[in-house]
């Protein structure tokens, strides 16, 4: 088994590749733990209407409901998120993942979706991709609550970057309890500082 700076270092160089220049050094910073994915009770059919949300952001500029339906019916290897956006508010930065691809479907409301530094309008009845290393990020440009799906597959290691603050986070479920850590990418530490 690959230790964590062995998986890190992989997924890195698979994000990173000619696209985006390789930190220098890393410095990690714990700042919590992914909640766990087991469900004992899992159902096979939910209907979006029962959802139960999580309140997530900020408060500022990120605000947003949260539901793991994908997880509600028992899913492990594909992740599925009703996410509901208030209007002038985003769930999430201008981010890329190093290993999942995500498909949103655009139930109700309208907004922008700024995806490779193109924006551009959508609304509900609308299918996104966002691949590999695609920066991407969907903002209740509305009036209204902005109401959709994300549905992605789920990989134990996942490096995810933000462009506009130039920061790096990696998250494991490979080990006994799950990790996740965030650093700027111009962090200027050494890799044995510290040891």
């Amino acid at each position: 088994m690959l230790s964590e700076e062995e998986l890190l270092k992989r997924s890195l160089d698979s994000f990173c590749g000619t696209r985006f220049k390789r930190p220098e050094s890393v410095i990690v910073a714990d700042i919590g733990y992914i909640e766990g994915f087991e469900m004992s009770n899992a159902k096979y059919v939910t209907n979006l209407d029962a959802a139960t949300f999580q309140s997530k952001g900020d408060g500022a500029k990120f605000e947003y409901g949260y539901s793991r339906i994908g997880t509600a019916i028992g899913l492990k290897k594909l992740g599925c998120g009703l996410f509901v956006v208030p209007p002038g508010k985003c769930a999430f930065p201008y981010h890329a993942h190093s290993s999942i691809e995500e498909m949103c479907i655009l139930l109700e409301g309208e907004g922008t979706l700024r995806q490779n530094n193109i924006e551009q309008s959508i609304r509900a009845g609308d299918v996104i991709a966002s691949k590999i290393t695609e920066a991407h990020q969907i903002i209740n440009t509305s009036d209204q609550d902005l109401r959709y799906l994300v549905i992605s597959n789920n990989e134990p290691v996942d490096v995810v970057h933000y462009p506009d603050s130039d920061k790096i986070l990696a998250a494991s479920m490979v080990f006994d309890e799950p990790i996740l850590h965030i650093t700027r990418r111009s962090a200027g530490t050494d890799y044995y500082d510290g040891e």
